[in-house]
């Protein structure tokens, strides 16, 4: 069932992504410059962890879950910020571009669609639901293709959605998926372009 909390979340994945791809498109934003946003974001969150900061736990709290907030507040945009700035700095403008729109829209897709219509759990991973992951990968195809041919396109989201089913982890922690999405799907993208 998809909450208020869950929606808004899942409109400021959307939005976010958007605004990172028109500013890098404008040139107003680059690698660097999403290093010190992801940088500047652990330095707020370890700051919001041991005090209350007005305008930052606002925002947390209308965009990030409780449990979310105690542990590592932020994470998500932190960990947004950082695959986006990897992306950007080791790939083509076009192709970076390519796997944070699979970032933005197909993650989104496949939660807001999981939540409302998901029935049959995926086989990878019987956390998520395959409707979701279709939904994934079709909008993450649609955004990816404004930059890269519609094969490179289908193929980034197709993958990168698919490693999302899984869960990617170190020691018992569990890899951001916002972290690898848009860098995964540069990768294959990137891989494409070779063969």
């Amino acid at each position: 069932m998809m909450t208020p909390l869950e929606l808004k979340r899942q409109l400021f994945h959307i939005a976010f992504g958007l605004a990172i791809i028109v500013l890098l498109y404008y040139g107003f934003l680059n690698a660097y410059l999403l290093l010190v946003m992801a940088t500047l974001g652990l330095v707020l969150s370890y700051a919001a962890k041991h005090r209350r900061l007005p305008l930052v736990h606002k925002f947390l709290d209308h965009c990030e879950r409780s449990e979310d907030i105690k542990a590592f507040p932020g994470r998500g945009v932190i960990y947004y910020a950082l695959g986006c700035a990897i992306a950007v700095a080791y790939f083509p403008k076009d192709v970076a571009m390519a796997g944070i729109m699979v970032l933005a829209l197909g993650d989104s897709a496949s939660h807001l669609f999981g939540r409302f219509y998901g029935k049959r759990k995926h086989p990878f991973n019987p956390k998520k639901l395959v409707e979701g992951w279709a939904a994934g990968i079709v909008a993450g195809f649609f955004g990816a293709w404004i930059f890269v041919s519609p094969l490179e396109a289908l193929l980034a989201s197709a993958i990168a959605m698919t490693a999302e089913t899984a869960e990617w982890g170190v020691d018992r922690r569990i890899l951001d998926d916002n972290l690898f999405i848009p860098v995964m799907a540069a990768v294959v993208i990137a891989v494409m372009r070779i063969f």
